[in-house]
């Protein structure tokens, strides 16, 4: 069963007061970037939704004032049967207000970061297997990852590109035939 996501949607700005200073910092750099305020710490949870952490364990523990958890985890997609093929450590460094009643810093470190790249080529492999489904059934030959990334990602309309590529080309072969035979207004080509 799935716990509710408390940071998303309209909910995410007082679930976020309630327990983040207004001017929070959740720091992912270098490896990605960094998020200031109360919108921009709904939209770090919002992109963490995305993600799947699978055989997720996790430990907390004080160090001085601060908290540290430690998860470990086999990163993945949400929306994709997509994980690396190893487990990654993250640890998250969390720091409060002078109160001490919110989180004022939040510090995010990998042991491991490049598992996000496989992970980023696994989800782009599987996207193009999707791709190239869709193109066998739209009857066109191949689709390239370029064609897909041209087209900002979107799997149909670089699929409607192609059809429109391969519906020229048939164009083409057709003026090449019809260069050696009268043109209808009974001129010939130019060569």
């Amino acid at each position: 069963m799935h716990s509710p996501k408390k940071f998303a949607g309209s909910s995410c700005q007082k679930q976020a007061t309630e327990l983040f200073a207004e001017d929070a910092e959740i720091d992912q750099t270098p490896y990605f970037q960094k998020f200031t305020g109360l919108d921009a710490i709904c939209e770090y949870f919002d992109k963490c939704y995305m993600a799947k952490m699978h055989n997720l364990t996790s430990n907390m523990y004080a160090r001085g004032d601060d908290v540290v958890m430690v998860l470990k985890y086999v990163p993945g997609l949400a929306n994709l049967d997509v994980r690396a093929s190893s487990p990654i450590t993250q640890y998250n460094v969390i720091r409060f207000d002078k109160d001490k009643a919110k989180v004022n810093d939040f510090s995010v470190f990998f042991d491991n970061p490049t598992l996000f790249t496989e992970l980023t080529q696994a989800a782009m492999h599987r996207m193009m297997s999707g791709v190239m489904a869709a193109t066998a059934d739209k009857g066109a030959a191949s689709l390239t990852l370029n064609r897909v990334m041209a087209a900002g990602g979107d799997q149909e309309k670089a699929a409607d590109q192609q059809k429109d590529d391969d519906d020229v080309a048939i164009l083409d072969e057709g003026q090449t035939q019809k260069e050696t035979e009268e043109v209808d207004d009974g001129s010939r080509p130019e060569s």
